[in-house]
């Protein structure tokens, strides 16, 4: 069984992951997912898993900041420049256009990427709407079916991050790949999530608050910490309301 890599989220999840589980967050982009993708490639770098970084949502160069504030060396994993289909080179040219064709062009970049890598490691792709956002619905859900087939051919732990400004109907296509969704919300200044379900196991389905904490200086990492779930049975009423599990 895999660990996230967050300490208090592996204790919410208790069993921890099977080998070819796919995970997808889903949340606003103000509940700071692309945090949840650095701890759990760092926890694949920890556990010396292959891991394999599809940017699509930031710039390479924000991404290779993040890991180096982790102390991971962007020599040890494999990170894709969705901007500009150029593997671990920065962002300096037109922004990637992913209409038509080109999705057929992502596919072989993931699969040239995920060969060399081998098996039995992680893959992150951070965000997917920078992909769902560009086709239609059943191009989605083919891309899909074709990335999770592999995924698992490979034995490999992957995270999806999709946010909830998505079409209901892709939506529902990405959350059909998961063994284990988490929904994060933002409501009245605040980061809350909860684990929608897990198929590997035992786990816990209640709002939890989580909070970024912040290092000693400005290169330290930003880290996330899951609290105790609420108590306040009108704000989790709130919660649920918002919840895409509810719409």
């Amino acid at each position: 069984m895999k660990k996230f890599g967050i300490e208090e989220l592996d204790g919410l999840l208790r069993d921890g992951f099977l080998d070819s589980s796919t995970i997808v967050i889903v949340g606003s982009p103000s509940s700071r997912k692309e945090l949840f993708s650095f701890s759990f490639v760092e926890e694949g770098v920890r556990s010396n898993e292959s891991s394999l970084f599809f940017t699509l949502g930031r710039s390479i160069d924000r991404v290779t900041k993040g890991f180096k504030r982790r102390g991971i060396n962007i020599e040890d994993i494999e990170v894709i420049d969705g901007y500009s289909w150029r593997l671990n080179e920065s962002l300096d040219e037109e922004r990637l256009n992913l209409k038509g064709p080109n999705l057929n062009e992502f596919l072989h970049l993931y699969n040239k990427s995920r060969c060399r890598l081998g098996d039995g490691g992680r893959t992150v792709i951070d965000s997917f709407n920078s992909i769902a956002n560009f086709a239609e619905p059943n191009v989605i859900n083919n891309v899909l079916q074709l990335l999770m087939a592999e995924e698992k051919s490979k034995n490999n732990l992957t995270l999806l991050t999709v946010e909830k400004s998505l079409s209901s109907e892709k939506l529902s296509f990405v959350q059909s790949t998961a063994s284990t969704l988490i929904e994060t919300l933002f409501l009245e200044g605040k980061k809350f999530l909860k684990i929608c379900w897990h198929d590997a196991g035992s786990f816990d389905s209640r709002w939890h608050n989580y909070e970024i904490e912040r290092g000693v200086s400005e290169s330290s990492p930003h880290r996330i910490r899951v609290d105790k779930p609420i108590g306040d049975s009108e704000l989790k009423n709130r919660l649920d309301r918002r919840s895409i599990m509810d719409s």
